[in-house]
């Protein structure tokens, strides 16, 4: 399962241990669409491409792009196989007020800080447990291979205050501090951890020896 966040966007959660850090309207047609009936939809991160659908949709539909239940005329810009350099432009265009896809889903607000950990190991949990005891830290597990309950339950992260989402990162700008996920949900970060497990015979996370001999 994955939990839908709020920091950034107006996005329904079903999870109440996430909370709304900024709000921002929505372009026009976007917020008409979600005041339709799709916003239900948007409670997992199944939101992206899920099955909501405009009521009105018919046979003159035009080609659905970004969401679902919309095409690329409701986006001001609206970019198709998006590269790591269109990522700081799109959050910049997005922070002018233009409604964008990729969609920004994170980004930098007064709030306070972004923490990103992109794989899970065993002091992933210490990290993000010391992180949730200041209330201005926000934090986000990418988990896509689904390792996090081998260290802590989802309870645990809920608890303090972690997104999860299971999804790969397609796209990283690490001098802009961006990534994209896999269905092009855009979010900027404060720090990214980038994480694995230890392998065994490494407790200490050292190579092996017979890994360090010169080739």
């Amino acid at each position: 399962t994955t939990t839908a966040t709020n920091w950034g966007r107006p996005l329904p959660t079903a999870d109440p241990s996430l909370k709304a850090l900024t709000s921002r309207p929505y372009h026009m047609s976007i917020r008409r669409l979600l005041a339709s009936g799709c916003a239900g939809a948007l409670a997992a991160t199944t939101a992206m491409y899920g099955s909501c659908v405009k009521s009105e949709a018919g046979a003159g539909r035009m080609e659905s792009a970004g969401f679902s239940w919309t095409t690329k005329e409701d986006f001001d810009i609206y970019v198709g196989n998006p590269k790591v350099n269109d990522l700081k432009d799109l959050v910049r265009e997005f922070e002018e007020g233009k409604e964008v896809w990729p969609w920004v889903w994170l980004w930098r607000n007064k709030t306070g800080p972004h923490h990103v950990f992109v794989g899970v190991n065993a002091s992933t949990k210490a990290r993000i447990e010391a992180l949730a005891k200041d209330e201005k830290n926000n934090i986000l597990l990418v988990d896509s291979m689904r390792e996090r309950n081998a260290f802590a339950s989802d309870a645990f992260y809920h608890r303090n205050r972690c997104a999860i989402v299971e999804n790969e990162v397609a796209l990283m700008d690490v001098t802009s501090k961006i990534l994209m996920l896999d269905d092009e949900r855009i979010a900027c970060f404060d720090e990214c951890t980038i994480v694995a497990r230890t392998p065994k015979g490494c407790p200490n996370g050292e190579r092996p020896e017979e890994l360090m001999k010169p080739f």
